[in-house]
């Protein structure tokens, strides 16, 4: 495998993590993490399975999420290690305990440890850092008329999924 595919195959892991925590597909996010990784989330410190049950969680209160990357610096220190920089801005529309719901949009940045260890490249440690943050109203898609059919889910209902039987991608989203 070349430098490039080695970044190609980590920046799909990274990309992968976007759609399936944003279609709150955990097992998905399961799979992009090594078995014995850990995570520090800003909500949650820990091992992959504790952060399965906290983002699952937390995830109850949002029914939309958006996470978008931007500049994804990678810096190798050995052939099966990697020190990733990426930035992103994530926008989720979170509901309060009054009812009201809330846009909290943030700028953050992942500092993951990526390891390949017998296979693909995973996450073996992640530091979620958030740069800013800003909260504000929130504008409901019906008022813009948008079609059932032409509205995100969170879950395996999503478009994204049928869109992928129809090509025969399977069922199965994380790391081919």
């Amino acid at each position: 495998m070349t430098q490039a595919d080695d970044e190609r195959a980590i920046k799909d892991v990274l990309l992968r993590w976007c759609r399936a925590i944003d279609r709150l597909d955990l097992p998905a996010v399961r799979a992009l993490f090594h078995a014995d990784a850990t995570d520090d989330h800003v909500f949650y410190s820990g091992g992959v399975e504790g952060l399965i049950i906290a983002l699952a969680n937390r995830h109850r209160r949002i029914p939309f999420s958006c996470h978008q990357i931007g500049n994804c610096l990678i810096e190798y220190s050995g052939p099966t290690i990697a020190l990733v920089e990426t930035y992103a801005k994530v926008t989720q529309h979170v509901r309060q305990h009054e009812g009201a719901t809330v846009v909290q949009s943030s700028w953050c940045r992942y500092i993951d440890r990526f390891e390949q260890r017998n296979g693909p490249w995973r996450i073996a440690h992640r530091l979620l850092v958030i740069d800013a943050a800003v909260e504000s109203t929130l504008c409901s898609p019906e008022v813009f008329g948008i079609l059932p059919a032409n509205q995100g889910r969170r879950d395996l209902f999503d478009p994204i999924y049928s869109a992928r039987s129809a090509l025969g991608l399977g069922n199965d989203p994380g790391l081919a």
